[in-house]
This record gives C-alpha cells, sequence and structure tokens, in this order.
C-alpha cells in the first residue's frame, strides 16, 4: 500500500533510446563544427605566417637595394648587378654600396648578393664566410603554381638599372586542410635605385 497514493514512474525504453539518438545526433554535429573549425584556424594561421615572411623578406630585400650605389667619393660605383638569366633556377641580385667611405665596396655589408635558390630566400655579404645565410624557406615564386619560376628580381635595363622591381611569393608549408592546395601569397614592390651624389 502506498502512502501518498503516487505513482512512481521512470522512463522507458524508448524515450531512453530516443534520448541517446538526439544526444548522438547533437555530438556528431558539434564535432564536425569542432573539425571545420580547427581546419579553418589552422589554414589562418598558416595564411599569416606565409604574409609574415614574406613582408619580411621584401623589407630586407628594400633595404639592401635602397642603399646600392652609395658612393658618398663619386668614383663611379656600380649599384647593382644582376642576374643575366633571370627566369633561371638562381635568380639573384649583388648590391653595391660604399658604406665606410674607402672609395670599396669590400667592407662589411657594402656587396649583398641575395638569391632564389632551391625554394629559399638566401644572402650573403663580403664580411661573412662564403656560405648564404637563409632568410625565409619555401619561396617558389610561382604565383600560380603552374610550375614556372617566376624572376624576383627585375631590372629596368640590363646595362644601368634605375629601378629595381621585387617580386616575393611565398608557399605554406603545408595544403590548406580545407580544399588540400597549397597556399601562395605575393608581394611586388619596385624600388628605385640611388642616383649619383
Amino acid at each position: 500500500m502506498r502512502a501518498n497514493g503516487s505513482h512512481e514512474r521512470g522512463f522507458t525504453l524508448v524515450e531512453v533510446m530516443v534520448s541517446l539518438v538526439v544526444l548522438t545526433l547533437a555530438s556528431s554535429a558539434m564535432a564536425a563544427y569542432l573539425v571545420q573549425s580547427m581546419r579553418t584556424n589552422k589554414a589562418e594561421e598558416m595564411a599569416l605566417e606565409m604574409q609574415a615572411s614574406a613582408r619580411n623578406c621584401m623589407s630586407i630585400v628594400q633595404a639592401a637595394l635602397r642603399s646600392a650605389g652609395w658612393d658618398p667619393r663619386d668614383l663611379g660605383l656600380p649599384a647593382v648587378a644582376v642576374d643575366s638569366t633571370p627566369a633561371g633556377p638562381d635568380n639573384y641580385i649583388e648590391v653595391f654600396a660604399d658604406l665606410n667611405g674607402d672609395g670599396a665596396t669590400t667592407g662589411a655589408n657594402e656587396d649583398i648578393t641575395i638569391r632564389h635558390h632551391n625554394g629559399a630566400l638566401e644572402w650573403k655579404t663580403t664580411a661573412a664566410s662564403a656560405t648564404y645565410v637563409v632568410l625565409a624557406e619555401d619561396v617558389t615564386n610561382d604565383a600560380d603554381q603552374d610550375g614556372t619560376i617566376e624572376p624576383m628580381f627585375t631590372p629596368s635595363s640590363s646595362i644601368d638599372p634605375q629601378r629595381i622591381t621585387v617580386r616575393i611569393t611565398v608557399r605554406s608549408p603545408a595544403p590548406d586542410p580545407r580544399s588540400g592546395r597549397y597556399l601562395t601569397y605575393t608581394l611586388q614592390s619596385e624600388v628605385t635605385l640611388r642616383g649619383r651624389l
């Protein structure tokens, strides 16, 4: 005999099964959303890293090119030596500046060679050892990803250039997790070389 006359009732098997199905569907939807969100975040992180790498490289190259041709004694020193085959695999430019005013470009950081070599942007200076230092990797200079490497340094003239167009294309180190394709980021700048003093 029941004291208060109320009926105790629990969940039926059907109610428990329906609750489990709803919970499973909600969990699956949440998991899919989290996976997509992680992929989007990874792609955005890669894009930001590529942009930072390209901008850093561009600022280093621009700074070197802006010092090109510094000739305080007016000896007629060359500003740059450009690659005779800019579409080749090792596109380079050599930058000269008489920073210490001794009439030569053999001092520290007065002769800088910058090159695009094996998917990296590298440089060396006269004061450094003969080895190149890698400034950035994953520099493809293949903006449309067709396998053709575009020149990194394009002078306005092959004899006496007044301007150098610098084009840097950086590729993501891994494919975009959303599309499976590599991301690229391209910067281009035209640097006017220093005229005579």
